[in-house]
């Protein structure tokens, strides 16, 4: 997928966010927490046809099926907000970007064994040094990033 973000993997697995996305016909709860996303609809829907096994069995104890089916819309949604989450990351300050930095050099180990660098590396293997440089906290930005 050409246009995937490149700081997906990272959004998918560690990011929160809270939103509130709307059409012309329908509104939205999105809640992600890590892993974890909840979404619910403001009004119940009618067609519920590009929604498979999404739905959560409580009195079974299950949530969803082996495959899900999402709407295209909000693969595209979800892909900008993962864009959207990796552009605060510019906004750090000089002292939190070198926080984050010295992590790494006094926990190597530590690192190497996270869900953050597990989910960087599949970034960088889809997309390159911009899994870098969508939040500058690696290189610097090239042009094409800006």
């Amino acid at each position: 997928m050409p246009d995937l973000s490149p700081f997906i993997n990272r959004y998918l697995t560690r990011a929160i966010d809270l939103s509130l996305p709307a059409s012309n016909k329908e509104v939205l709860t999105y809640v992600k927490m890590g892993r974890l996303l909840l979404i619910g609809f403001a009004v119940p829907r009618e067609d519920t046809t590009d929604w498979k096994g999404t739905k959560v069995r409580v009195r079974e104890g299950t949530v969803g099926d082996d495959r899900m089916v999402l709407p295209g819309k909000l693969y595209n949604w979800m892909n900008e907000r993962a864009n959207v989450v990796a552009s605060k990351l510019r906004e750090l300050s000089p002292p939190q970007k070198q926080k984050i930095e010295r992590l790494s050099v006094d926990k190597p180990d530590e690192m190497l064994e996270s869900d953050v660098f597990r989910s960087l590396t599949f970034d960088f293997q889809h997309s390159g040094d911009r899994a870098f440089t969508i939040t500058q906290l690696g290189d610097a930005p090239t042009e094409e990033d800006a």
